[in-house]
C-alpha cells in the first residue's frame, strides 16, 4: 500500500489542480483511513438487530437516557481486524527495530452498542446534555473501560454515536474483547448544539469525565460489572483531548476515576509552540496539508472567536471568515466542508504561491494574529486562550504513551532536527517543532524516563524526486498503526513492553 499510497498523492494533486478549484470537482480526504469498513458494511446488509424504544434514567446523576442499538457481532470485529491485517501484510508499517507492526489481538465476543445522553458542562462550564455511544461487552465482567476522543469533523452529525467510520475503527480496535469502550460527541455534536471548542482540550475533556460517570451507571443499570481499570485514547483532535481527559483525571480528586493509562494519538498538545507556528512555516509540498490547513486554520479561528467573544473577522481575512462562517460544525459533509474553504481560500485569498503552487496559509489570517503567534503575545485573547490549552506542564503519574507519524503534515509530531532512527529513511519531520517532541522534552524535564512516558512516531515519508520527499503515510493513515499499539498498550505491563523512538537531544 505504500506504492497505493503515493499514486493517489500524485494523482491528487493534479486532479486538485485542474479541477478541484470549483468546489464541486474536489474530492476531499477528510476522515481517517478505514480498511474496516467493508465488514461493518456487509454486517449491516444481515444483521437482526432492531433498536429498542430509549430508557430514561430520572434518578441518576449523570446518565439521561440510553437506546439500544444494534448487538455487534464477534465473527464482525473479527472480519474487521482481517481486514487491517491483510492491508498490513500488503503495506508493512516498519518499526524502529526494523520489524513490521502486525494487527490486532483475535476478537473474542461481540458487543452490546447503545447511544446515551447524559449531563456535562459547556465551555463556561455551565449545565448542558451531551451523547455519546458505549459498547458494553455482551458476557461477562468487563476488564475495565476505555474512553476514546475522536478526532475533527466538520458533521454535526457524524460523530461516534450516528456510528461514523472512525467510530467503527474504534470498536474494531477496542472491542470485540473484554473492554467496555466509551466515546463522547463532545459539545456540539450529536444532540448537543453548543459551540464546538475545537482543539482546546481543556474545555473538552469535561465531556469524557461525565461519560465515564456515566458509562458506569449505564452499567449498573444493565446489571453489568467492569473492573476500575480506566484507559483514556484518542486520535488528532481527540489526541489532545484525551491528554487534557487524562490530566484531568490523574489531578483529580476521585480516586475512582484515576486513569489506568493514557495513550494519546497525533495531537496538538503545544499548540502555541508546535501547532499554530506550523501555520506560518513554510509548507511541504503534501497534498493532505495542502487541502486540510485551510480547514484547521478556519476551525481554529471560528473556536478562539466563540469562546473569546471577538469578531471571526479579527482572526480571519474577510472574505475567508465570510466562507467560515456557520459551517462548523455545521449539516455539510466534511469533504464538502473541506472543499469550500479549500475554493475560498485559493480563489480569493491566493492561498496557493504560483508558479510552483505552494501554500501559503498566512494568507488566511489577519496580521495582527500573525504578529501575536509569532510573539507569544498572551495579550491577545486568542494567543491566551491558545496557551491555556497547552499541555506541557504537568506531572502524570498513570503511564503516557504518545503516538503518530513523525512527518506529519497537519498536526506537526517532531521538529525537522530530529534525528531518526536508523531504521527509517531519513526524511526529516516537516516544521521547526513538533507537538509530541516538546511534550517529551517538557515531561523529560520533570524528571518522567521512559517508564513513565514513552512515545513512537512512525516513518511517514521516502526519497522522492530531489527537494521532494514522497509521504507514504498521512495524518489519517496514521490512525490505524497507531491504534494498533493503543490497543497494545492498554495490554501489557508497562511501556518497557512497547516500542519506542530514541529521546531528542
Amino acid at each position: 500500500m505504500a506504492a497505493t499510497r503515493t499514486l493517489r498523492l500524485r494523482l491528487r494533486l493534479p486532479l486538485l489542480l485542474i479541477g478541484g478549484l470549483g468546489v464541486g470537482g474536489l474530492a476531499a480526504a477528510k476522515g481517517l483511513s478505514h480498511p474496516w469498513a467493508p465488514a461493518y458494511t456487509a454486517a449491516a446488509r444481515t444483521s437482526t438487530s432492531a433498536p429498542q424504544p430509549p430508557r430514561s434514567y430520572p434518578d441518576a446523576r449523570y446518565l439521561i437516557a440510553s437506546e439500544f442499538l444494534e448487538r455487534l457481532t464477534q465473527d464482525t470485529v473479527a472480519a474487521a481486524r482481517n481486514l487491517v491485517a491483510a492491508a498490513l501484510l500488503v503495506d508493512p508499517v516498519k518499526l524502529p527495530d526494523g520489524s513490521s507492526l502486525t494487527g490486532f489481538a483475535p476478537s473474542t465476543q461481540g458487543a452490546d452498542l447503545y447511544r446515551i445522553t447524559y449531563h456535562s458542562v459547556d465551555a463556561t462550564g455551565k449545565p448542558t446534555v451531551v451523547s455519546g455511544l458505549v459498547a458494553v461487552p455482551e458476557s461477562g465482567r468487563a476488564a475495565g473501560l476505555v474512553v476514546y476522543l475522536h478526532a475533527t469533523t466538520a458533521e454535526r452529525h457524524n460523530a461516534p454515536s450516528d456510528r461514523s467510520l472512525e467510530a467503527w475503527g474504534v470498536l474494531t480496535a477496542f472491542s470485540g474483547n473484554e473492554w467496555v469502550v466509551a466515546l463522547p460527541d463532545y459539545l456540539g455534536y450529536g444532540v448537543n448544539h453548543d459551540p464546538h471548542p475545537f482543539a482546546l482540550g481543556r474545555l473538552n475533556a469535561p465531556a469524557g469525565r461525565d461519560m465515564i460517570h456515566a458509562t458506569r451507571e449505564l452499567l449498573s443499570q444493565l446489571k453489568r460489572q467492569a473492573d476500575t481499570a480506566l484507559y483514556v485514547t484518542g486520535y488528532s483532535e481527540g489526541g489532545g483531548n484525551a491528554l487534557w481527559l487524562g490530566r484531568l483525571l490523574d489531578e483529580g480528586q476521585d480516586p475512582a476515576l484515576r486513569p489506568t493509562f493514557i495513550t494519546a494519538m497525533s495531537g496538538p498538545y503545544d499548540i502555541t509552540g508546535a501547532t499554530v507556528h506550523s501555520f506560518l512555516q513554510a509548507q511541504p509540498a503534501y497534498v493532505d496539508n495542502l487541502t486540510e490547513k485551510p480547514f484547521f486554520i478556519a476551525f481554529s479561528a471560528v473556536a478562539a472567536a466563540q469562546v473569546t467573544g471577538q469578531p471571526l473577522s479579527a482572526l480571519l481575512r474577510p472574505a475567508f471568515a465570510r466562507e467560515t462562517a456557520d459551517l462548523l460544525p455545521g449539516t455539510q459533509a466534511d469533504d464538502v466542508v473541506e472543499a469550500r474553504l479549500l475554493g475560498a481560500a485559493v480563489a480569493d485569498m491566493a492561498y496557493l504561491r504560483l508558479p510552483d503552487f505552494t501554500p501559503e496559509p498566512t494568507r488566511l489570517m489577519q496580521p495582527d494574529l500573525i504578529r501575536a503567534i509569532e510573539t507569544g503575545d498572551h495579550s491577545n485573547p486568542t494567543v491566551k486562550l491558545w496557551a491555556a490549552n497547552d499541555n506541557l506542564d504537568w506531572t502524570p503519574v498513570a503511564p503516557v504513551y504518545l503516538l503518530g507519524v513523525i512527518q506529519d503534515a497537519v498536526v506537526p509530531f517532531a521538529g525537522r532536527n530530529y534525528p531518526l532512527p536508523a531504521a527509517y529513511g531519513g526524511i526529516p519531520a516537516p516544521y521547526g517543532a513538533g507537538n509530541t517532541e516538546n511534550a517529551i522534552r517538557h515531561l523529560r524535564a520533570r524528571q518522567l524516563d521512559h517508564t513513565r512516558v514513552g512515545w513512537m512516531g512512525f516513518d511517514g515519508a521516502v526519497p522522492g524526486l530531489p527537494g521532494a520527499p514522497l509521504p507514504t503515510m498521512s495524518h489519517d493513515e496514521a490512525f490505524v498503526p497507531c491504534s494498533i499499539l493503543a490497543a497494545r498498550s492498554f495490554r501489557v505491563k508497562g511501556l518497557a513492553e512497547l516500542p519506542r523512538l530514541p529521546d531528542p537531544k
